[in-house]
């Protein structure tokens, strides 16, 4: 019992001692539109800003997304990203989302 109450009298202390070094702050607004039944499109922009690095970020990204099945869903973005002193870069992503069933449609 005598370890139990020092295990929880020192354990403060260690978390005490560990530094903050890596804060974010991003912020961002999103746009999603249904197309129609199967179709849907996204806009975003985005701004995150690195103290510890001194790097701010903006992005743009747009992107379609087709139901394939009731539960498989594809999305192709763009991704145009603004660098501070950078260069910009570019992405194109792909993204396979598979949605469970819910429990109570399998009884």
């Amino acid at each position: 019992m005598k370890y139990l109450l020092l295990l929880f009298l020192l354990a403060p202390i260690g978390a005490m001692t560990q530094a903050i070094d890596d804060v974010n702050v991003w912020s961002g607004a999103e746009l999603k539109l249904k197309l129609n039944k199967k179709w849907k499109a996204r806009v975003e922009s985005q701004y995150r800003f690195s103290p510890r690095t001194g790097g701010n970020r903006y992005f743009g990204e747009i992107g379609v997304a087709r139901e394939l099945t009731p539960h498989w869903d594809l999305e192709i973005s763009y991704r145009h990203t603004f660098r501070r002193d950078k260069d910009a870069r570019k992405r194109i992503m792909m993204d396979l989302t598979y949605s469970a069933p819910k429990m109570d449609k399998l009884k």
